[in-house]
């Protein structure tokens, strides 16, 4: 089910009946998931367009807000909302992506994308470009490994994964088999731990070791970056890479993102960037 809304800068899909995907102009995914007495909103986008109006269209539940990290695709959004949760060891990087050069940086990199779909800044219902560019978010509320959100009629888990940012996380749905990547899984394209503020490669690996240890029940895993779902077995393969890099089995080949260079290993569907000095 795909809703078209006025300013067509979100494309929202229905992939269960407790579960939406909302396409941020093709740049990113946030998800929504309802229980029987609240909802749980994972990620906030750009910030660009306003995920709260859609959020609230979707559904009249109280409304929880998490990050899976602060990076401006993913927390860009967290000023229109009163309350959003964030892995304390993100806390400082939050503060950064909310500098006025960094949200100019991401409204240069989301123009891209409005030039190709052409939308103009008329066409955003109550944008205003220097609000946004000055936005600050409101009350962030920390979690840590373990926590839940409490849905009602079940709860998710936040579960902690370090690496591409140091306060990065997952959100594990035990219940109905689903774990919301974010950043640290992916299929398609590689994990990013080559970035200044990335976590060492160990430690992503060793959070990797522990979802695979309880992802043998899960049925589907969604990322930030893909529209379709991906099978639980690539944290094995995952692990693998990682493993191959880390014992020195093999070494990866020099690879240019537009956030900084590091070196890229592809192993099956895996595909990991990182740096040798952040091992």
């Amino acid at each position: 089910m795909t809703h078209n809304f006025e300013h067509s800068w979100f494309t929202v899909n229905k992939l269960s009946n407790d579960l939406w995907s909302i396409d941020d102009i093709g740049f990113d995914l946030s998800y929504l998931i309802t229980g029987s007495d609240r909802a749980l909103l994972i990620d906030t986008g750009l910030g660009i367009g306003n995920i709260r109006a859609i959020a609230e269209e979707l559904t009249t539940l109280p409304l929880l807000v998490v990050n899976t990290h602060a990076h401006p695709d993913h927390a860009g959004g967290d000023d229109q909302f009163p309350e959003v949760h964030l892995h304390h060891d993100d806390a400082r990087l939050l503060n950064v992506i909310f500098t006025r050069k960094i949200r100019e940086n991401a409204y240069s990199r989301g123009k891209i994308l409005m030039e190709k779909k052409k939308i103009e800044l008329r066409d955003i219902p109550e944008f205003d470009l220097e609000r946004w560019i000055n936005a600050k978010p409101n009350t962030i509320i920390p979690v840590t490994h373990g926590d839940t959100f409490d849905l009602g009629n079940r709860k998710l888990e936040v579960f902690s994964m370090p690496g591409h940012t140091p306060g990065s996380v997952v959100i594990v749905d035990k219940e109905k088999g689903r774990i919301f990547g974010g950043d640290s899984i992916i299929q398609r394209h590689p994990v990013w731990l080559h970035l200044d503020e990335s976590a060492p490669l160990h430690q992503y690996r060793n959070a990797l070791e522990k979802l695979c240890d309880i992802s043998t029940s899960f049925s589907a895993m969604y990322s930030s970056h893909m529209n379709e779902p991906i099978e639980p077995s690539l944290l094995t393969e995952l692990l693998e890479t990682a493993d191959s890099i880390l014992s020195g089995t093999e070494k990866g080949k020099y690879f240019r993102t537009h956030a900084g260079e590091g070196l890229i290993l592809r192993h099956k569907r895996a595909g990991i960037i990182y740096r040798e000095d952040n091992l």
